[in-house]
């Protein structure tokens, strides 16, 4: 329990703790994705008003990037992306029949 005198408040990790599991779909490809009010809505009901939210990707090919939500940066970013993996090109890792002798 942290207690802050100051402001003569009483923390409690036990009282404002929520987590919640929540599966967003995308399509096949790059996409860019907008959780924001998603994890409003889940930080409302959790009835805690002052706190952090933790997000993170069990998926090996997903990222979590926190930026503006502004048209002329995601184009950017999909340009950027674009030139570091272009999609045309094949990759080993795609390759099914050589991923049976690299394990898990």
């Amino acid at each position: 329990m942290i207690v802050d005198r100051g402001a003569a408040r009483i923390w409690s990790p036990a009282r404002t703790c929520h987590r919640e599991d929540i599966e967003v779909r995308t399509p096949a490809g790059l996409a860019f994705v907008d959780v924001t009010a998603l994890l409003a809505e889940i930080v409302a009901r959790s009835g805690i008003v002052e706190g952090l939210v933790s997000v993170q990707s069990l998926h090996t090919t997903a990222a979590i990037v926190v930026n503006e939500n502004e048209p002329l940066l995601l184009h950017d970013l999909r340009a950027a992306l674009e030139r570091a993996a272009p999609r045309h090109l094949a990759y080993r890792h795609d390759d099914f029949s050589q991923r049976a002798a690299v394990p898990p």
